[in-house]
């Protein structure tokens, strides 16, 4: 089985990165985006690994732009 680091997605991707995780690598999520056709990677600053559980204006800024984001997909 493939793994997703070797995969090419036929399906648009959105990633939502947080600037200070220290669960996930940002640079692999980084990493992965560039390798993909079609993704988008958004960093959202000052925010921790768990980006809806978040203080409201980062929630709100990530819930907006994944809303953005699959607006743009109809």
């Amino acid at each position: 089985m493939a793994t997703l680091e070797k995969q090419q997605l036929s399906i648009p991707l959105f990633v939502a990165s947080a600037e200070n995780d220290t669960v996930v690598d940002n640079q692999a999520q980084l990493a992965l985006v560039h390798r993909q056709s079609n993704a988008i990677l958004q960093t959202f600053a000052n925010a921790k690994h768990e980006l809806l559980f978040e203080q409201d204006t980062i929630r709100k800024a990530v819930l907006s732009r994944f809303y953005q984001f699959c607006d743009s997909l109809t």
